[in-house]
């Protein structure tokens, strides 16, 4: 699915595409260019999940993790900055996509892509990508799988 919106259309995006894919999907992936909108993105998604903290950006913390409505936890990765699997396994970030009622919102998946892909979580994921559109900077691609 690829959607074409205005960032101003944001919210109105999310809470059509992505909130009611909660209800399947636990491990959301996001890819796409440097600047194009990842983090941004995902910042609504929690503010729409009831998260009332101040959301920040975990690109030196790796993770940050968040309580909404309903006691569910999100955990918002940053793993542009770690070099290996072995990287992620020995910080521990494996047992966050274990915990019940626990929700993963990765930007800069790659490095974990083939874990995630052999274990019993790939029927959980839902691969979501951004991309900027060239003839309008006001408005994103947003495709959806």
């Amino acid at each position: 699915m690829e959607i074409v919106f205005k960032l101003n259309e944001l919210d109105n995006i999310i809470k059509k595409e992505i909130i009611p894919r909660l209800k399947k999907y636990k491990i959301f992936l996001f890819t796409g260019p440097l600047g194009a909108g990842k983090t941004t993105f995902i910042k609504n998604v929690l503010k729409n999940c009831g998260v009332t903290d101040l959301i920040t950006s975990p690109t030196f913390n790796y993770v940050n993790s968040y309580q909404g409505k309903d006691k569910k936890i999100f955990n918002h990765f940053d793993l542009y900055r770690i070099e290996d699997l072995e990287s992620f396994f020995s910080l521990g970030f494996d047992e966050y996509f274990y915990k019940k009622d626990n929700f993963c919102f990765v930007e800069w998946p790659k490095i974990i892509e083939n874990f995630l892909i052999k274990s019993d979580m790939k029927d959980f994921i839902c691969r979501i990508e951004l991309r900027f559109c060239e003839a309008d900077i006001e408005k994103r691609i947003l495709i959806i799988n």
